[in-house]
Formats: C-alpha cells, structure tokens, sequence
C-alpha cells in the first residue's frame, strides 16, 4: 500500500495494486428535501446506498453530438460503463457550483 498525493479537491487516499482506495472523503447524506441529514465517507455511502449529492457535466458539439466518458475498471461504481462527460462528487459542506467549477477544469 502507498499513500498517494491528494490533489486539491480530493482528500487523501491510498492505492492497494492498481486501484485507487479514498480513505478520508466526506460527503453530506440528505433527504428527499436536499436536507443534509449526516456526514458520512463516500465509501459507506455507497455502500449503504444513501443519497448524496454529485455533479454531471454533459459537453455538447456543435453537431449536437454529447460527449461520453467510458469509467475506470477500477471504480467501485459501475466499472467500464459509459458516463457523464464528467462528473464529481460535492463533499461536505460544500457549494454545488464550487464543484462543477472543479469538476470542468
């Protein structure tokens, strides 16, 4: 195991082989209202199923045509299917808009 660099929209993580681990990263849990109801790790979140917020970006051309991205193997979340042409999790605490601002640059 090796502690990797967190950039800086990420919290720290560790890599085991060739997959990457977040080891730190909180997201809100809310309700049906968007209401935060509790902080959890993405990793419980995910696999407890609780609803949390995140952030899809469709990139349109000109032809009208959406660009996709096809996920990692290594994601804990629907390995090698076609996604968002990006997309993040919002931690904790923060702005919706400060998240697809860093999640388009």
């Amino acid at each position: 195991m090796t502690a990797a660099t967190p950039s800086r929209r990420h919290k720290p993580f560790l890599t085991v082989g060739d997959k990457s681990v977040e080891h730190h990263e909180l997201l809100d849990v809310v309700d049906d209202n968007d209401e935060v109801i509790a902080i959890k790790t993405r990793g419980e979140i995910h696999a407890r199923g609780l609803m949390h917020r995140s952030v899809h970006i469709l990139v349109f051309n000109s032809r009208g045509e959406v660009f996709l991205q096809k996920r990692s193997l290594s994601k804990d979340e629907q390995p090698g299917k076609w996604d968002s042409s990006a997309a993040g999790h919002v931690d904790s605490g923060e702005f919706d808009l400060a998240t697809l601002s860093a999640t388009a640059s």
